[in-house]
């Protein structure tokens, strides 16, 4: 029984050792995780700098468009305020429309001007 404590408790070992191959030292691991969160840290930073101008640009295009906006709808108002009142007034008189066309296929005789029959 002992002897098969004693090889179970070295493969034990030997299957750490196999697993733990390749990760080095501890004082590596610790400069390879700051070399890497430093390189974490300037990316990041340098996306949030990003997203700060991008933030600020699109503000300022949305603030420009709805000026633009404004403006057209206060001049929408005053030309539609503009033809109300010419409307209202009579300044020019409104066309009647023409009457409305037959339906196609509608076989009804169709009346034609003298001028034309020539």
């Amino acid at each position: 029984m002992q002897v098969f404590a004693l090889f179970s408790g070295v493969r034990r070992s030997q299957g750490y050792r196999a697993r733990l191959q390749g990760i080095g030292t501890s004082a590596q691991g610790e400069a390879i995780d700051s070399s890497a969160i430093s390189s974490m840290e300037e990316k990041i930073v340098k996306l949030t700098a990003d997203l700060e101008e991008t933030k600020a640009r699109e503000k300022k295009r949305f603030d420009t468009l709805q000026g633009q906006l404004e403006r057209r709808d206060k001049q929408f108002d005053l030309l539609q305020g503009q033809l109300t009142n010419l409307l209202a007034c009579g300044a020019f008189p409104i066309p009647r429309s023409p009457p409305p066309s037959p339906p196609i296929g509608d076989e009804s005789p169709r009346i034609e001007d003298e001028d034309d029959a020539t």
